[in-house]
């Protein structure tokens, strides 16, 4: 009879936990195959059972392509005993690799996870697609940390898979079940943090994903917005008019509430836009025709408009860039490219607006834009795209030409051009 009980007691608790994967469809040939495993308490006590991070060897995986023998994969038993406490309503997670996954080719899997926790078992079986990465809709960004990020789409049978490029590996984000043009957010020490815009909608994802819906029935998020150290997200907003148009703080904050402040009115629009974290303060700087003003995000009534100032006019031809970059001398500043008869210049100007040096002759002849600039202590590097496919890299008075069909920019640690490709970074000199 007592053992009857304690029998009893035991398969009740362990009804209480409830074992689930993150397992998808669809994932990346050539690369290690990483699941969530997560154990939750619904009971109302605290229940033990085995760390599976600890005992990695506890989950089988048997991988079976059509055609083809079935393969078990798992970790080399071990002698630890590590438990998990988990807490009434509370959980535990691990994310365990499929030992040699990055080996297995593209193709049409059948996966099984076998889950032995002693006294409860968990099993799940699913069929998988793997296949090679090829990026769509590349956004890429120099982080603060001297990395790259990239951030990439990949066409899957149900839709499309977002992932987040690091430098190291990808990291898959979320499903589409249509295709979306998705962009970074700027952040000082944060990654994968994104938006998108779809028709009137605007959806911002950070911890959580925020919908917003501005009040224009057409508007346009020019760069790529900057969270600053107190969670805030900034956008400017180009709202089109008859005419010209209006110029827009959206600012989101960390439970997805908008608000909005004007930067300008009746303003034609602008030809750069560019953010920057200068300690805890979120820049902009924009380009138009002739100018170049600098907005400061303060945080006054939500009534007042963004504070700005004009930090530079030009006498004679157009801004063609115009960026917040460290100067070796003066810390912060605005790096402004421009164009003439001539060709393209550069000149640095303080945030207070007066001119640092003179004007920089850069490049000559005819460019379509200009892709990145990388300024160093000793010098300033140029990757300027000349036509399709084709790039110029110019540094102390070098022009080097670099043809690609692959989204490119310069590594800051390596100071050296990388192209995105096949859903990798790779250095090209």
């Amino acid at each position: 009879m007592i053992y009857l009980i304690q029998l009893l007691t035991l398969s009740l608790c362990w009804a209480d936990i409830d074992i689930s994967t993150d397992l998808r469809e669809n994932y990346l040939a050539g690369e290690p195959i990483v699941i969530q495993i997560t154990a939750r308490n619904l009971g109302e006590k605290e229940l033990s059972m085995p760390d599976l991070g600890a005992q990695p060897w506890r989950t089988v995986f048997t991988i079976k392509k059509q055609g083809q023998g079935a393969q078990k994969r798992t970790n080399s038993k071990n002698q630890k005993t590590n438990s998990w406490k988990i807490p009434p309503r509370g959980a535990r997670m691990v994310l365990l690799e499929i030992p040699s996954s990055a080996g297995l080719d593209s193709g049409k899997y059948d996966l099984t996870i076998a889950i032995d926790a002693q006294l409860s078992k968990y099993k799940q079986q699913q069929t998988i697609h793997l296949a090679k990465a090829k990026p769509l809709n590349v956004d890429t960004q120099q982080k603060d940390n001297q990395k790259l990020e990239a951030l990439w789409m990949q066409s899957t049978t149900k839709g499309f898979d977002l992932y987040l490029n690091n430098g190291t590996w990808n990291q898959y984000l979320q499903s589409f079940p249509e295709e979306q043009t998705t962009k970074l957010i700027r952040c000082s020490d944060c990654q994968g943090k994104y938006h998108w815009q779809q028709k009137k909608q605007l959806f911002v994802k950070g911890k959580s994903l925020h919908k917003i819906s501005p009040p224009w029935p057409k508007f346009e998020i020019l760069h790529r917005g900057v969270m600053d150290s107190n969670g805030l997200v900034h956008f400017v907003l180009w709202v089109p008019q008859t005419q010209k148009g209006s110029l827009w703080l959206l600012t989101v904050d960390r439970k997805g509430v908008p608000s909005y402040r004007k930067m300008r009115l009746s303003t034609s629009k602008p030809t750069a836009v560019n953010s920057f974290l200068n300690t805890h303060q979120a820049l902009f700087i924009v380009g138009y025709d002739q100018y170049v003003e600098l907005f400061k995000v303060n945080r006054p009534p939500r009534n007042l408009p963004v504070p700005a100032q004009k930090i530079i006019s030009l006498p004679s031809g157009t801004v063609f860039e115009a960026n917040l970059a460290i100067h070796p001398e003066q810390g912060v500043a605005t790096l402004v490219s421009y164009k003439n008869q001539t060709g393209l210049f550069s000149q640095w100007v303080s945030l207070q607006g007066s001119t640092i040096g003179n004007p920089q002759a850069i490049y000559g002849d005819k460019l379509d834009k200009i892709i990145d600039i990388l300024s160093l202590p000793d010098k300033i590097m140029w990757l300027v795209q000349v036509s399709q496919g084709e790039y110029r890299l110019i540094a102390e008075q070098t022009i080097t030409t670099i043809k690609s069909k692959s989204p490119l920019r310069l590594h800051p640690e390596k100071q050296k051009p990388a192209e995105f490709s096949a859903g990798k970074w790779a250095l090209l000199q």
